[in-house]
């Protein structure tokens, strides 16, 4: 009679050791064998893709430092732009100020002007 020993084959145990922990089962959809095993590789893929995520985000938004930086460089030249608008209103408000007061010597001239012709018409008529 044939007796059956309980003698594992390492070979077989290593090979079952290294299969995929899933199985397919009914209409081909694979079944987990070991769930704590697959939670735990999604896991570690997850932690990577965020550690990914994480490090993309530090390249791309800039340090306190910089914001700082680029909010003076603005600040300056939002000021500059000021004043060169306040210069350029300064200079057309001198302007016209200047003819507001040129426009009253050029009255006091037509008022001498018309004085003066009146007096010789006058004359005139004083001689006749």
């Amino acid at each position: 009679m044939a007796t059956t020993s309980n003698v594992t084959d390492p070979v077989e145990t290593t090979l079952k050791e290294k299969e995929d922990p899933r199985i397919t089962g009914r209409r081909g959809k694979s079944k987990s064998k070991d769930v704590a095993a697959s939670m735990e590789a999604r896991l570690e893929r997850m932690e990577r893709a965020v550690a990914d995520i994480g490090m993309q985000l530090e390249d791309e938004i800039p340090s306190g430092a910089t914001l700082e930086a680029a909010v003076d460089d603005l600040r300056g030249k939002a000021l500059g732009a000021l004043n060169s608008m306040a210069d350029t209103l300064r200079q057309e408000f001198q302007r016209q100020l200047d003819q507001v007061f040129a426009e009253p010597a050029s009255f006091r001239q037509y008022e001498l002007c018309f004085v003066l012709n009146l007096k010789e018409i006058l004359r005139s008529w004083v001689q006749l």
